[in-house]
């Protein structure tokens, strides 16, 4: 069987936004769009922050709001829209955990002490790519 096509053909891939999430009991309040890493005695999740090593490494990105207590949704990839950061970002920036709670920053910390850890890239002002690196390095004086 032979097709012909005569004119212009258009295409367009749709490609629905699937998001690999997990579930995780809230230690704090917690925001759509904020880093968080594991508490490390009970469990639950709590705003990253650069600046406090019982507060890091994030292990993902918040996608859905809770209280203490609460369920909260967790994704460590894939492309978050509104990520919780101080500013706008600009196109093709590297992208770190704050020392701003559950915030993220294109500067990475730099005192003493501070813990840096690349979460993603920016895609745009407000869209990350996220790719959460296992590795965080210490800031020594």
């Amino acid at each position: 069987m032979t097709v012909k096509f005569s004119g212009q053909i258009r295409a367009q891939v749709i490609q629905p936004d699937v998001l690999t999430r997990f579930s995780f009991t809230a230690g704090e309040a917690i925001t759509s769009g904020q880093f968080v890493a594991k508490g490390e005695t009970d469990g639950r999740v709590y705003k990253a922050k650069a600046d406090d090593s019982t507060r890091m490494p994030a292990i993902g990105c918040a996608v859905s709001n809770g209280g203490a207590g609460e369920t909260v949704y967790i994704t460590p990839s894939g492309v978050i829209s509104s990520i919780s950061g101080g500013g706008s970002f600009s196109r093709d920036q590297s992208i770190f955990v704050s020392k701003t709670a559950g915030q993220a920053t294109n500067t990475p910390p730099e005192d003493s002490g501070d813990l840096v850890q690349y979460v993603g890239r920016s895609i745009n002002a407000t869209d990350v790519m996220l790719n959460i690196s296992e590795l965080v390095i210490k800031v020594n004086p």
